[in-house]
């Protein structure tokens, strides 16, 4: 069978891991032209989403860019 193997860590015996939800923050900036066209920029904080697992670290996080268009 083939073996995960990073520094040292034998990671074969761990099958599946419980992804948890976690607080974070979310911080956004826009900008809407002529009430038609729109963009924003958002970022989301850091989340602990392996918290449960003393062995195992993770962190997420992302950046968006949204293009928006008004029919309205």
């Amino acid at each position: 069978p083939s073996r995960s193997c990073h520094r040292g860590r034998d990671y074969s015996i761990v099958s599946e891991l419980d992804i948890m939800s976690g607080g974070n923050w979310t911080l956004g900036i826009g900008y809407k032209h002529n009430d038609k066209y729109s963009i924003e920029i958002q970022y989301n904080s850091s989340r602990e989403i392996l918290r449960d697992y003393a062995y195992w670290d993770s962190k997420y996080n992302s950046l968006s860019i949204i293009f928006g268009v008004s029919f309205f």
